[in-house]
């Protein structure tokens, strides 16, 4: 039987305190730090954020303070700088590419089906907490968690290596090369986007957390598989190489990095060639923005169905 048979009414009265989608957003983005294979998976990440910075330090920082005592000047130009930056930033997110589909996972299994479980989702709704409410709070623990380890890192290493350039040069620098920030928004909102309407959609269709956790890994992981292998063939591979998540939400800066290091060393013929087994980023992120209003409804449209027991 609906909860609105069982006598449940939208709340009209005055809201006390935090909105309701904040609080289940907020505990939900806590519980998640109580999971240990989140924690190792952080751990995993903090590693290889720092190797990658000691990387760019030893690039561009140590090198640079060599250059200028020994010949007066910085060796590194603004064109160099840019290029290697985008490089690095292309291979530590294809390295972070697998980690963040497992934070995905493990985070997002439980987003509504650990509700489903334990008959908490019925305790909510009984409550003065309108559905959309519920699923907007669990919505957002995802892209809070992905901003640490998809969007923070590369605004990071763009602001460092802006510092890093001769002095007067910091401010044009990083005015020149805004592209790089777009790429790393890009990759923020398709992964934001992409993980969460998939974690959605599969949670709020079953009430068991290792189901979910199998069906989304062969979603994620596979796809991303099938997604390299189809990318080489020409017509239905070039519609498949958009099946991997993970593929998808790196897919800006690579070729970011491919138009920068492969073009001027091969030129246009082989760049545009690499190119075309990578998924254009606005693709990408349209089909991030279509599985995420897939899962908001359907996530909606079991919160308002769920039954209540007596």
């Amino acid at each position: 039987m609906a909860v609105y048979a069982r006598g449940y009414r939208p709340y009209r009265g005055q809201g006390r305190g935090a909105p309701a989608w904040y609080v289940i957003y907020r505990e939900g983005y806590s519980l998640a730090f109580k999971n240990w294979g989140f924690r190792i998976i952080g751990l995993l990440f903090v590693v290889w954020f720092v190797i990658w910075a000691a990387g760019l330090y030893f690039t561009f920082g140590l090198q640079d303070q060599v250059d200028r005592a020994t010949r007066g000047v910085g060796t590194q130009n603004m064109l160099s700088a840019a290029s290697q930056l985008k490089q690095t930033l292309s291979i530590f997110y294809s390295g972070v590419a697998v980690l963040t589909g497992l934070l995905a996972i493990l985070v997002g299994a439980g987003l509504i089906s650990d509700d489903l479980r334990t008959r908490a989702l019925p305790l909510y709704l009984v409550r003065p907490i309108r559905s959309w409410e519920y699923v907007l709070g669990k919505a957002l623990i995802l892209p809070r968690i992905l901003v640490w380890t998809c969007l923070l890192p590369g605004l990071f290493y763009y602001l460092l290596v802006g510092l890093w350039q001769p002095p007067g040069e910091t401010m044009s620098w990083l005015g020149g090369n805004l592209d790089i920030v777009e790429s790393v928004v890009m990759h923020f909102l398709t992964a934001a986007t992409s993980y969460t309407g998939l974690m959605l959609l599969l949670s709020a269709r079953t009430d068991r957390r290792g189901a979910v956790i199998a069906v989304s890994a062969a979603i994620i992981f596979a796809g991303s598989l099938l997604s390299l292998i189809m990318a080489r063939l020409e017509g239905l591979g070039q519609v498949m190489k958009y099946a991997g998540l993970p593929v998808n939400t790196v897919c800006a800066i690579a070729r970011d990095a491919v138009t920068a290091s492969v073009r001027t060393r091969r030129g246009d013929t082989h760049a545009d060639r690499i190119l075309s087994f990578i998924p254009e980023p606005d693709v990408a992120l349209m089909i991030g923005v279509g599985l995420l209003a897939l899962g908001l409804f359907s996530a909606i449209r079991r919160a308002s169905t769920v039954e209540v027991s007596a």
